[in-house]
C-alpha cells in the first residue's frame, strides 16, 4: 500500500476490547505465539528483495526519515525477541564439558573462557533492558490520567516480569530458521482456576526454569570448593539466580488468587473509566465502557 502511494496513520481510538490472560501459563502461551509469529513475518518480510522497506519510502524523504520508517517495521516485529539464545546453547555445552572434566578429575581452568563471554552477553542484555524500563514514562497511562507519574518500584517490577520471558524470547523463535511451522494457538482466557492451590501449582509449572537451572549448576561448578573456582563467574551466576528468583516472585504475585482484593480492583477500574469518560478522551467510548460493565459481551 505504501509502495502504491497510500499513507497510514495511527488513530488512538478503541475499536475492540478483550480479556487479558488470567494465568501465567496462558500469558506465556500468548507471548510464545507473539515471538514465533513475529519472527515468521520478519523472516518472510526480509527474504524477498522486492519487499525491502527501503523501497516503500518516497525518494523525497530524508535519510533519517527512511531509517525511522525501517525501524518502525523491525522494532515491532522484534519487540519480544532477544538474541541470547545462541549463548544459552553455548552455556549448556560448556557446562556439559566442565561437569565431564570434574567427573574424570581433569579440570582445566582454560575451559572457563566461554563462560566469561556468555556472562558478558547476559550482563549486556539485563542492563540494556533495565535501562529501557527505567526510561519508560508510561505514555499509555498518561492517555487516561495526565497527572500519572511512573514509580521506580513499578518499573523494576516490570523489568523483573520481563526477565521471566528471557529464555522464551531467546529460544522460541529459533525453529523459524529451519522453516518449521506451528499452528496458531489461541489463549484460553475463559479457563478459570477453581482454587488457590491449583492456581499456584499451574503457575509454578509454567515458570521458565532453564536459565535458573543453568546458573545453579554454574554456581556449583565454579564455587570455592571446586577445582574450577572463579570468583567473578561465581558472583555472576549467583546474581542471575537471584534475579530469576525475584522475577518468579513477581510473576507469582501478579497471578495469585486476587478474589480477596476484588472490591478494591473494581473500585480502581470504575474510577479509571469515570476519569476517562469525563475527559472525553478517545481512548474509551461509551460502547467500550459498556463492554467493561457487561462481561458477557466481552466473553462473546
Amino acid at each position: 500500500m505504501h509502495r502504491q502511494g497510500f499513507r497510514s496513520q495511527f488513530v488512538p481510538e478503541v475499536i475492540a476490547t478483550g480479556l487479558l490472560p488470567n494465568t501465567l501459563d496462558d500469558l506465556i502461551c500468548q507471548r510464545r505465539r507473539w515471538i514465533y509469529g513475529n519472527m515468521q513475518v520478519l523472516t518472510d518480510y526480509l527474504s524477498v528483495p522486492y519487499n525491502s522497506p527501503v523501497q516503500y519510502v518516497s525518494q523525497s524523504k530524508s535519510m533519517s526519515e527512511r531509517l525511522a520508517y525501517i525501524r518502525a517495521h523491525l522494532s515491532q516485529l522484534s519487540a519480544w525477541i532477544n538474541f541470547t539464545g545462541f549463548f544459552i546453547l553455548l552455556h549448556i555445552c560448556s557446562l556439559l564439558v566442565m561437569v565431564d572434566m570434574l567427573l574424570v578429575s581433569n579440570a582445566d581452568v582454560s575451559m572457563l573462557a566461554p563462560l566469561y563471554l556468555i556472562y558478558a552477553v547476559y550482563a549486556f542484555f539485563i542492563l540494556r533492558r533495565l535501562w529501557a524500563y527505567c526510561r519508560d514514562q508510561s505514555p499509555l497511562n498518561k492517555q487516561i490520567d495526565d497527572d500519572h507519574q511512573p514509580r521506580f518500584g513499578r518499573k523494576i517490577r516490570a523489568w523483573l516480569m520481563h526477565l521471566n520471558f528471557w529464555e522464551i524470547g531467546a529460544l522460541s523463535w529459533l525453529p523459524v530458521l529451519w522453516g518449521r511451522e506451528k499452528p496458531f494457538v489461541c489463549t484460553p482466557k475463559q479457563n478459570y482456576i477453581q482454587n488457590r492451590r491449583s492456581l499456584f501449582l499451574k503457575n509454578i509449572a509454567a515458570l521458565p526454569k532453564l536459565l535458573l537451572v543453568l546458573n545453579i549448576i554454574t554456581v556449583l561448578v565454579v564455587a570455592p570448593f571446586s577445582p574450577l573456582y572463579s570468583p567473578a563467574l561465581f558472583i555472576c551466576a549467583a546474581a542471575v539466580c537471584i534475579l530469576k528468583l525475584s522475577a518468579a516472585k513477581v510473576a507469582m504475585d501478579n497471578f495469585s488468587d486476587a478474589r480477596a482484593d476484588m472490591p478494591s480492583i473494581s473500585k480502581v477500574l470504575k474510577q479509571t473509566l469515570k476519569v476517562a469518560h469525563e475527559k472525553k478522551t478517545t481512548i474509551t467510548t461509551s460502547y467500550a465502557t459498556s463492554l467493561f460493565k457487561d462481561k458477557k459481551t466481552i466473553d462473546s
